[in-house]
């Protein structure tokens, strides 16, 4: 092995969509001397696993999983000091991140590519940043979730029956959250879906009655659709639809065109920032977790660097 590997270690989600309840990584890492292997039984086993992992050097971490792992990870990680890399194996519902960021492939494939770029010349990987997003509860500070893109709205119920409804039709779950919210999105524009959240976007602003909230750190979404204003800087991207909604056709469509701009008087906001301070009184979804927001809501601001490595 080159003295210069970077050590490597994996977590898998046996439940993830793509493993079907195991892992078919477990049998060719377990072959591997220079990879150590977890699949933990459940979120509170994160913890320890990577704090074994950092007690035996592990400076890139392979994920296998979807967004949800991946924010569990995340969320898992300490504050403070050095994070290992990450390269995404992905086998979740919609792998959000990997389309974003890159990844090496999924599954046993996936990990052999990555072995040999780490084997071969480290030097010769490819990297992209992204900040994390992280959501703090007012009323819990030390109660921290970090992911990559937040929907309030009707994105919950968008999120909420998008698995059924896209299943029932045959449709791949890597389409079904995206196409899920163009059906609520669609129907919207007949009346049938204007139920709306009570959002501030400060702690002075008063809470008005918003159709829609979105917001990641990511700078690509699938099936080409961007509905963020470009006003504004920093890496959260961000987008409030006051309701009832208005002319929201001519929002779709710009939307796909990823030429969406902010305009008060149509009740559009949104562009770039750093961090934002919600007060909702319902819930909200972190890459495809339902969340309830607490009494004093949330703060949503840019979290910590990732460094992903990808093929």
């Amino acid at each position: 092995m080159d003295g210069r590997m970077i050590r490597l270690g994996v977590i898998s989600n046996r439940y993830s969509d793509g493993n079907a309840g195991t892992s078919a990584l477990a049998g060719f890492a377990a072959a591997q001397p220079d990879v150590a292997f977890a699949a933990p039984g459940g979120i509170a086993d994160l913890p320890g696993v990577l704090a074994e992992f950092s007690r035996r050097g592990v400076a890139l971490l392979a994920v296998d999983g979807g967004d949800g792992t991946l924010r569990e990870v995340l969320s898992a990680l300490p504050p403070g000091g050095t994070w290992p890399a990450i390269a995404l194996l992905p086998s979740g519902k919609t792998n959000l991140v990997a389309r974003d960021v890159g990844s090496c492939g999924g599954g046993v494939a996936g990990l052999r590519r990555l072995l040999e770029r780490l084997r071969g010349d480290p030097d010769e990987l490819r990297w992209t940043r992204r900040s994390s997003l992280e959501v703090v509860w007012r009323d819990d500070p030390h109660r921290i979730v970090r992911g990559f893109f937040l929907g309030a709205g009707v994105f919950v119920g968008a999120t909420r029956t998008a698995g059924a409804w896209a299943r029932s039709r045959g449709i791949k779950q890597g389409r079904a959250v995206a196409l899920g919210m163009a059906r609520v999105l669609w129907q919207s524009l007949w009346g049938r879906h204007h139920a709306a959240v009570a959002l501030s976007l400060s702690d002075e602003a008063a809470a008005q009655p918003c159709f829609l909230f979105l917001a990641t750190t990511l700078e690509r979404l699938m099936l080409g659709f961007w509905p963020f204003p470009p006003e504004g800087e920093g890496p959260l991207h961000w987008l409030a639809l006051r309701a009832p909604p208005r002319r929201l056709l001519g929002a779709l469509w710009a939307a796909r065109r990823g030429r969406l701009g902010a305009d008060s008087g149509r009740g559009r906001e949104g562009g770039r920032c750093r961090g934002l301070s919600l007060r909702l009184n319902d819930r909200f979804v972190v890459d495809g977790e339902i969340f309830t927001p607490g009494e004093h809501g949330v703060l949503l601001r840019a979290g910590p660097v990732v460094r992903f490595v990808h093929g």
